[in-house]
């Protein structure tokens, strides 16, 4: 199986140095290809500054690329999957995001998760967000469960699933009424204002479908500022006890 990561960034370099600081110490990194997807930015030559440094540091092929012109964050989600499927030809793709950090399993997660492409599953999630406000400490590391949400934290899918229902076909809206609540076909339906994630997670729910969510977070948001979030809601987005338990002797080791 053919398995790339794609980053999206927007010209957030304070951001990215943190995330891509957290990456560079993820195990195993040689599993999965890197691609990474630059908004038009004043701060690409940082960015890519960035990029290159952890790629040397890491052995990892540069892999870079810069939009012809801002896309914005659904039509950006759906070009860089787009990028990965039908122009690089992967079997499984990660979508990761300038302002997540993972925790240094996350990709011996995706790796092991990879194989469970079943057909009620659309995606494997890195972030717990029914978790978000757990009071307690002591997680189980090794649990996953399959679950009617989505969360865009750091997710991966597959080709098969890209193809049957995230190309051609997309919910647009949440909202009952909405005149867009139908199916559309690409382009445009990625157009809608509500973003991807709203997208999928919405389709999780009519449409009988699930998502495979780890008990203890693989990923933690640190955007204090940006789409969806602002520093007096950023609490609300954080994961408890991430910096506890996200190290060492987790169950996704790869023998």
């Amino acid at each position: 199986m053919k398995k790339g990561v794609i980053f999206i960034t927007s010209g957030r370099d304070d951001y990215f140095s943190q995330t891509i600081a957290a990456w560079s110490q993820v195990r195993n990194l040689n599993k999965f290809d890197f691609y990474f997807r630059l908004e038009p930015s004043d701060n690409n030559d940082k960015i890519i500054e960035i990029i290159k440094n952890f790629c040397s540091s890491n052995n990892v092929k540069e892999n870079i690329s810069i939009n012809e012109e801002v896309n914005g964050m659904s039509k950006n989600h759906h070009n860089a999957l787009y990028q990965m499927f039908n122009e690089n030809g992967y079997d499984f793709v990660v979508l990761a995001e300038d302002d997540i950090v993972p925790s240094k399993d996350i990709i011996d997660y995706f790796d092991y998760l990879s194989n469970e492409n079943e057909e009620n599953i659309l995606a494997v999630c890195a972030n717990n967000h029914n978790g978000r406000n757990s009071t307690y400490n002591i997680l189980n590391q090794e649990s996953y469960f399959k679950i009617p949400n989505f969360n865009a934290w750091i997710w991966g899918t597959w080709k098969n699933k890209w193809e049957k229902y995230m190309f051609n076909k997309i919910v647009c809206c949440m909202k009952p009424k909405c005149e867009h609540l139908v199916w559309k076909t690409h382009p445009p339906a990625w157009e809608c204002p509500v973003d991807a994630a709203t997208y999928l997670d919405e389709f999780t729910r009519i449409g009988s479908m699930y998502c495979i969510t780890p008990e203890a977070s693989r990923s933690q948001h640190i955007g204090k500022t940006g789409y969806h979030y602002d520093e007096a809601y950023f609490p609300n987005s954080q994961v408890p006890f991430f910096e506890d338990y996200q190290w060492e002797d987790m169950f996704f080791i790869s023998s």
